[in-house]
């Protein structure tokens, strides 16, 4: 990669393009970068529309979107490459339908590792054909390279909203067919709810009928499934769906964020750009009030949510450190461990005589990723956790506030 990297800005005073040359080799830069990324970001979670009504904001952020995704891409040797068309992705090279944002792409999923998620995304996908929906790998297993350990699967779906027939008769498709590999444990479809059991059938024409008689900005809905992943594991798999009309694909905010998300399989359509300052915003402030809501009572939750706002605000030191005691004590894999126990029962509870294989191949997984630790050394690394948790959201809250930009610093 060239060492040298453009951001052209536009004067509001001046149209004529000004460009700044940053020099990608020197290390100052990235640290006079981020810091300037990170006052952006704080902008947009307190002012949003200040910053997309500014032009010379707007295409900073773009900018150093760009800039940063160029660098991602370039320090993984060709493993990434930049996505010129959406500023932020990165697309893994060989393949246009996999892309991620940049702040995740070091840590998620790639060669062997992406392979059973691939599968598993086109085996729950409702538009199988590929062509009205963008699926999405979110959550644990989009940052495994980081916890190294995922429970359940989460997925997110972007379907056209004008093909919304067509997806009832999928849905219902995918509720009635059960194989040795997925089976679906519920489907809600805006306040439509189907569960396995007896003679229950999932009606299509009700399920079209719920996405017709609601606003397009609230046709969603969540399916969950139990999935085989290889002859020695089974995890739930969730895959929530969200139709997005052409005009009304703002409504949807705040349903998910596509900072969190990395298209898998689809024809190439992005539903949404990683530069929206509203979205932005209202991720960080998500990320915010999730760490306050989990880390006394679910830290592991927290943390996820933790690292996901280190990686985005660029603060390095910070998710080393969180991500050290994370693995120091197997804290990740007995956390997935306890969800493996839960899809099992999960699964006979639901599922009756055909959930059998699937509870003991998620039996077999928890007792492999189990680390035996006992009461006290758990809770004594969780408080640990939560240390580490806290200096992350206080870090970010003190930008947000207008404090100090360093973050504060726990050795692991």
């Amino acid at each position: 990669m060239n060492s040298e990297y453009t951001i052209s800005l536009m004067s509001a005073a001046d149209p004529a393009p000004q460009s700044s040359t940053f020099d990608t080799s020197l290390g100052i830069l990235a640290r006079g970068a981020e810091a300037d990324l990170r006052t952006l970001l704080t902008q947009c979670a307190n002012a949003p529309d200040a910053i997309a009504g500014n032009v010379i904001a707007s295409r900073a952020l773009t900018g150093f979107l760009q800039l940063f995704a160029a660098l991602a891409a370039a320090a993984t040797d060709g493993v990434w490459r930049e996505d010129r068309d959406y500023p932020g992705y990165v697309r893994l090279s060989g393949s246009d339908q996999v892309a991620a944002p940049y702040h995740i792409a070091a840590h998620f999923p790639v060669g062997g590792e992406l392979a059973p998620f691939l599968a598993l995304a086109r085996a729950i996908r409702i538009d199988a054909g590929g062509s009205q929906s963008t699926i999405c790998l979110s959550g644990s297993a989009a940052m495994l390279g980081a916890i190294a350990f995922h429970g359940d699967i989460d997925f997110c779906e972007y379907l056209d909203g004008r093909a919304a027939d067509q997806a009832a008769l999928s849905i219902a498709d995918h509720c009635h067919s059960v194989s040795d590999s997925l089976a679906c444990l519920n489907a809600r479809i805006v306040r439509y709810i189907w569960q396995p059991g007896g003679d229950s059938r999932c009606d299509p024409e009700a399920v079209a009928r719920a996405l017709r008689d609601i606003a397009p900005g609230k046709r969603q809905g969540k399916m969950d499934f139990m999935a085989t992943l290889g002859n020695h594991d089974a995890a739930e798999a969730s895959n929530v769906l969200i139709w997005l009309d052409p005009d009304t694909r703002d409504d949807t905010r705040g349903s998910s964020f596509s900072q969190q998300e990395a298209p898998v399989d689809g024809s190439g359509w992005m539903p949404r750009r990683l530069d929206e300052p509203a979205e932005l915003g209202a991720y960080v402030r998500f990320l915010l009030r999730q760490i306050e809501t989990f880390v006394s009572d679910s830290p592991i939750k927290a943390a996820k949510r933790a690292l996901s706002l280190a990686f985005l605000f660029h603060l390095g030191p910070d998710a080393e450190a969180l991500t050290d005691i994370l693995d120091a004590f197997g804290l990740v894999a007995d956390d997935a461990a306890c969800q493996r126990k839960k899809s099992a029962a999960r699964a006979i509870a639901t599922l009756g005589p055909h959930g059998a294989a699937f509870a003991e191949r998620a039996l077999a997984a928890a007792a492999r990723l189990d680390p035996g630790l006992s009461a006290e050394a758990r809770e004594m690394a969780l408080d640990r956790v939560r240390e580490h948790v806290r200096a992350v959201r206080d870090a970010v809250g003190a930008l947000l506030q207008g404090g100090v930009s360093s973050p504060v610093r726990l050795s692991p």
